[in-house]
C-alpha cells in the first residue's frame, strides 16, 4: 500500500492475488568543483534528486584574476557562488563537475620623470599603460629630458635600488608597476679666461652637472 503495508522484493514469494505499489527512492549525485587554472581544493558535494541545496562557495583564488561564477563542464550553463539549485542530473550516482570562471584584473605601467632634486623635466614624457593581467606590454621608451643629465634605464625605485627594466623589454602584466626614470649626470666642465692678461695660467677643471667645485685661484 502507498502507506505502510508489507514489503515485497522480487524474490518475495506470492500467493494469490496481491496488489503491490511501487517504492521509489531518490537518486544521489555529486558536485565536483574544478579550480580551472586557479589554486586550491573543495570537497565534493552530494545532492539528492528534488532536493534544493546550494551550492558550495568557491574557494579556489587565482593570482591577478576575479573569480566570476561556475560553468558546468557537460553542457555549459552557468551557476552563480552558492547559488541554490536541484537535479543538475537524473543519473543514479551521476557527476557534475563545475568549472570555475575567472576575469583577468587590470593592469598598469606607471612611468615617473623622477628628475634629479632641483630639475624639471622636459620633453614629450611617456605615456602610462593600462591593460589587464596576463598581458605582455612592452616597456616604453623615455620621453623626458634633463639638461646635463642622461637617461640610463627604468627602476622599480626612485633610488635605483629596486628592479632594473630596459625599454624595448617585455613585462608579464600583474597589478600595477610604477616605473622610475634614472639619470646619470653628464660631464661638467670649467675653463678659465684671462681676459686680456700677459702671463699666467689657470688651468680648467671638470666635474659631473650640479657638482660643486672649487674655483681655482688665479694663475
Amino acid at each position: 500500500a502507498p502507506n505502510g503495508g508489507n514489503k515485497y522484493d522480487f524474490n518475495t514469494p506470492l500467493t494469490g492475488n496481491v496488489t503491490v505499489y511501487a517504492k521509489w527512492t531518490a537518486n544521489g549525485y555529486t558536485v565536483k568543483y574544478d579550480a580551472g587554472g586557479g589554486n586550491g581544493t573543495m570537497s565534493d558535494q552530494k545532492f539528492t534528486f528534488d532536493v534544493p541545496q546550494n551550492l558550495s562557495p568557491n574557494t579556489f583564488t587565482r593570482d591577478g584574476y576575479t573569480f566570476t561564477d561556475w560553468k558546468r563542464a557537460d553542457t555549459g550553463d552557468s551557476y552563480t557562488d552558492g547559488q541554490q539549485v536541484s537535479n543538475l542530473t537524473s543519473t543514479p550516482n551521476g557527476v557534475v563537475t563545475l568549472v570555475a570562471q575567472w576575469t583577468p584584473n587590470q593592469a598598469a605601467i606607471n612611468y615617473n620623470a623622477n628628475p634629479p632634486t632641483g630639475r624639471t623635466p622636459g620633453g614629450q614624457g611617456t605615456a602610462n599603460w593600462t591593460g589587464h593581467t596576463g598581458d605582455t606590454p612592452t616597456i616604453s621608451q623615455n620621453g623626458w629630458t634633463v639638461d646635463g643629465y642622461t637617461f640610463t634605464g627604468w627602476n622599480t625605485q626612485a633610488g635605483g635600488k629596486g628592479q632594473a627594466y630596459a625599454p624595448g623589454t617585455k613585462w608579464a602584466a600583474n597589478g600595477t608597476l610604477t616605473l622610475y626614470a634614472q639619470w646619470t649626470a653628464g660631464e661638467a666642465s670649467l675653463t678659465y679666461d684671462g681676459n686680456g692678461a700677459t702671463g699666467g695660467k689657470t688651468d680648467p677643471q671638470t666635474g659631473k652637472t650640479d657638482e660643486k667645485i672649487n674655483v681655482r685661484d688665479n694663475g
